[in-house]
């Protein structure tokens, strides 16, 4: 096989694979989700969009704080930099005061305040008074020296502290004018997140009221119909031969569940019928014969098709995109009576089909 025939073929098999994997996914984007499923969208971003505000919080809380112990590291280094003023001051008059003493106790050695250490030590009356002398001013200058070099190292370490102590401040004033800044844009998207999830709470809170609005106009078009439930369903007066498929296509995006609760709100709310995904205008077939007593527009089944086929069994086609009989029309098993579509509460084309009998939902399913 040359190189062209097995590309063709390697394509083959990619696009079936595609098609089994990537299939499902593209029909019921196509289709439409059911409303559940926005519902729980509209939830999963308003979590988000709560956690977003939770997290923009918590940044908010550990910047404000971080601001706190800034303003008091500021606070103490200034009372301790005024405290090491305070020492600078001290240590420089105590090092005057020392040469003062020094300058006090060389006039009272030498009986002359301007005598220096030469001339303590040569106005020696004799070898031994020149000996103590010596050591005396020896010990004199060695005092003074020790006690000046200790007050100036005082007073070079008080420096060298208040000078990394201003570094340090400079450095946290800084960071403090960043958080600061931080902080007011940490308000606006803590705002924004704010406003952004209160719209949402309040989108999905205008949308389960639609769609109980919805639920309620459903109702009332099975009323309008005369259909009233007992409570109860006899599921063999549908009869030999069942029912037929409605339309073209087979893909079922939402089935029957008469008793789910809504994963968002936790609030009953059935479907009542099976939702099967197919393109804008495929036909749609009466699932059985008997007569139409009810065809017109509904707010929830948008156009809508309900079919009675006596016994208390009746079928409803929701969702046209255009309705083909008229209220009080007999019709026969397989006659198209309206094309699909997306109307009424809907997002994408597709058919909502029931089966009520004696006015209660039944799963159709069971019935093909």
């Amino acid at each position: 096989m040359n190189k062209k025939g097995v590309k063709i073929i390697a394509a083959i098999i990619a696009c079936m694979f595609l098609l089994g994997i990537v299939g499902p996914l593209l029909l019921s984007v196509v289709y439409g989700a059911p409303t559940d499923a926005k519902l729980e969208q509209m939830k999963k971003e308003e979590q988000e969009a709560i956690a977003q505000v939770k997290e923009l919080e918590r940044q908010l809380n550990a910047a404000t704080d971080r601001v706190f112990h800034l303003e008091e590291s500021l606070k103490t280094m200034e009372e301790e930099m005024k405290a090491l003023d305070e020492e600078l001051i001290a240590a420089e008059e105590a090092e005057l005061n020392q040469m003062e003493k020094f300058k006090k106790r060389m006039a009272v050695v030498c009986e002359k305040g301007s005598t220096s250490y030469l001339d303590l030590i040569f106005s020696a009356t004799s070898f031994s008074d020149f000996i103590d002398r010596v050591v005396i001013a020896q010990e004199i200058a060695e005092y003074d020296n020790n006690v000046l070099d200790s007050m100036r190292r005082i007073k070079e370490e008080i420096k060298t502290r208040r000078a990394e102590m201003e570094e340090l401040k400079v450095k946290q004033e800084a960071e403090k004018a960043e958080l600061e800044t931080a902080l007011t844009e940490l308000e606006a998207k803590k705002e924004e997140a704010s406003s952004y999830m209160k719209e949402l709470q309040n989108d999905r809170q205008k949308y389960e009221a639609y769609l109980d609005a919805q639920a309620r106009e459903k109702e009332a078009a099975k009323n309008r119909a005369g259909i009233t439930s007992t409570g109860k369903a006899d599921l063999s007066k549908v009869g030999s031969g069942g029912l037929l498929w409605p339309t073209p296509s087979w893909y079922i995006t939402s089935p029957f569940s008469p008793n789910r609760v809504n994963p968002v709100t936790g609030v009953l709310r059935p479907h009542t019928g099976t939702d099967v995904g197919a393109s804008q205008g495929e036909p749609i077939w009466a699932a059985k014969g008997g007569t139409v007593i009810l065809a017109e527009y509904n707010g929830g089944y948008g156009n809508c098709v309900i079919i009675s086929h006596g016994n208390g069994v009746n079928t409803l086609y929701g969702h046209m995109s255009a309705i083909l009989v008229s209220k009080g029309a007999k019709v026969s098993q397989g006659q198209q009576i309206g094309r699909v579509g997306s109307t009424g509460n809907s997002t994408g084309p597709h058919l909502h089909f029931e089966v009520l009998i004696d006015g209660t939902p039944v799963d159709p399913m069971q019935f093909f």
